[in-house]
């Protein structure tokens, strides 16, 4: 038993997550009228993984799925004829040249003939690493009084990410931050007391339930101790394809009007109003971290969300809501309150004594 433990162990040491990207190879006919025979064989880390040719007219772009450190290697097939009309390019996965067959050739149509068509490579890939993002950890304790010296063990890809409990009170939420495909795996360590109370719960970043280590106990005041706490995993963590908006606020606040801004490393974003999770932006192609926003009616609370658009690599989650309220609009002369209202203070006035006799203002 101790031997296969020990071979789960190293296997998960040694697990990694390899970042994955699309490589492109345009195929170009100076002439116009295919490859004639001729074609481009595609090798990755020196195992075939494709032959392509075009087969009439002048283009033909082909993906290459690859993932970083692969070697991209090409090996032109001669077979056919006018191999002085071919041409080919490697581009990355954002679009820069990483390799054109033949310069003086060029593609597109000004392409000339020139310059010679051949093998080529290896070409080293480098994929963007993957998005990372937040997963939380809840643990909870039925009593209130701590995990009593219990712990929970905390692996990611195999490794110790970190050893965490609840010193004293009844709740405790941890961060865990991974990549996507990165395997989170729970290690129940029962050294204390009154494992009975414990439980523990794994959400994703759009805190969404993963996994609750026993549905019987229950997070939260009606929790009653009941399930057994314990090892769980490996979960397969899942970002959103490009990391969400933060530190949303609002400044220049007027009665009719506010100026609301985020941080992000992104350059398109989507803006919703509510107060749930908007299933639609409400203004869409945001170019800038801020947005002024105009018509608003005074003395109302606005809620607002922020979504990053990453084009080719979706959207990220929903960040928010942000909360603000407009000041009371200013009223002209002449204007009358008749302090009807009783003992309630009217909106947008204030008792400035406190008490009796009443001073507004």
């Amino acid at each position: 038993m101790k031997k296969l433990l020990l071979v789960i162990a190293v296997f998960l040491t040694s697990f990694s997550v390899q970042s994955q990207c699309i490589y492109e190879v345009e195929l170009w006919d100076s002439w116009g009228d295919g490859w004639n025979g001729n074609n481009l064989e595609v090798y990755i880390d020196g195992v075939l993984d494709g032959s392509y040719t075009v087969a009439s007219g002048q283009s033909a772009v082909f993906p290459i799925t690859v993932s970083t450190g692969q070697q991209i290697t090409f090996v032109y097939d001669p077979s056919g004829d006018y191999q002085n009309e071919n041409a080919y390019q490697l581009t990355d996965p954002t679009n820069a040249i990483t390799y054109t067959s033949n310069t003086g050739f060029g593609l597109g149509p000004n392409s000339n003939g020139s310059g010679t068509v051949g093998d080529s490579g290896p070409f080293a890939a480098a994929c963007p690493p993957p998005p990372t993002c937040d997963y939380n950890v809840e643990l909870w304790d039925s009593w209130g009084d701590g995990w009593n010296g219990n712990n929970l063990e905390v692996y990611i890809d195999g490794v110790l990410d970190g050893i965490y409990t609840v010193a004293s009170g009844q709740s405790a939420v941890f961060p865990i931050t991974v990549s996507t495909g990165q395997q989170i795996t729970f290690v129940y360590d029962p050294s204390g007391d009154y494992q009975n109370e414990n439980a523990y719960q794994l959400t994703d970043p759009t805190n969404a339930i993963t996994y609750t280590s026993n549905t019987g106990f229950g997070l939260g005041p009606n929790s009653n101790g009941s399930g057994t706490v314990g090892d769980s995993g490996p979960f397969a963590s899942s970002c959103p394809s490009c990391s969400s908006p933060s530190a949303l606020t609002a400044s220049s606040v007027t009665g009719s009007g506010a100026t609301l801004s985020w941080t992000s490393s992104e350059s398109t974003f989507d803006i919703g109003f509510g107060s749930t999770e908007p299933l639609a932006g409400d203004t869409v192609g945001v170019t800038d971290t801020f947005l002024v926003v105009n018509n608003l009616s005074p003395q109302t609370t606005y809620e607002f969300w922020v979504m990053a658009d990453c084009g080719t690599s979706g959207t990220s989650s929903w960040s928010g809501p942000f909360s603000f309220t407009t000041p009371c609009a200013g009223e002209v002369a002449p204007y009358n309150e008749s302090f009807d209202a009783g003992t309630t203070t009217p909106a947008c006035w204030t008792n400035v004594t406190g008490g009796e006799p009443w001073s507004f203002q």
